[in-house]
């Protein structure tokens, strides 16, 4: 068995982890805003769009913390487990569609047949990892890695 491991204590897990439930807790605050009327942030009734974007971005966080993988483990029967902090996804590399670079070089997006996986590419030996996808599975679309 392979293991590939981010190169971050896991202090930053934790602490990513405590920024998204403290800004789920500021999301409570403003939803409660809304239908009581009483903020302790001082938000008004003319701040509809901003609760609005709150709440998206707030979606937005939980999908990327969930679907976020520090640990990849390779099996000798080629098997992938991508472990996260909240998830683990285990699939084939014939079931991998492509990883892309997202936004900014190290944050990548895995597709799989079943969902999607973010990653860093800031992991011991990432790059064998893509090499052993790409001669795992030819059809797996590679950009920015």
């Amino acid at each position: 068995m392979k293991v590939y491991k981010l190169n971050y204590p896991k202090s930053f897990h934790i602490i990513s982890f405590l920024i998204v439930i403290m800004l789920t807790l500021i999301g409570i605050e403003v939803i409660l805003a809304s239908i009581i009327g009483f903020s302790l942030l001082g938000l008004n009734e003319s701040s509809w769009p901003a609760r609005i974007f709150w709440l998206f971005a707030l979606i937005w966080f939980w999908y990327v913390q969930i679907n976020f993988s520090f640990e990849i483990r390779v099996s000798d029967d080629n098997r992938i487990e991508f472990r996260g902090f909240l998830k683990k996804t285990v699939v084939s590399p014939q079931n991998i569609k492509f990883l892309i670079s997202l936004y900014t070089r190290g944050l990548l997006l895995l597709k799989h047949s079943k969902g999607s996986i973010f990653l860093l590419s800031n992991m011991d030996n990432f790059h064998e990892f893509v090499l052993f996808l790409k001669n795992s599975n030819p059809n797996i679309k590679i950009k920015g890695c």
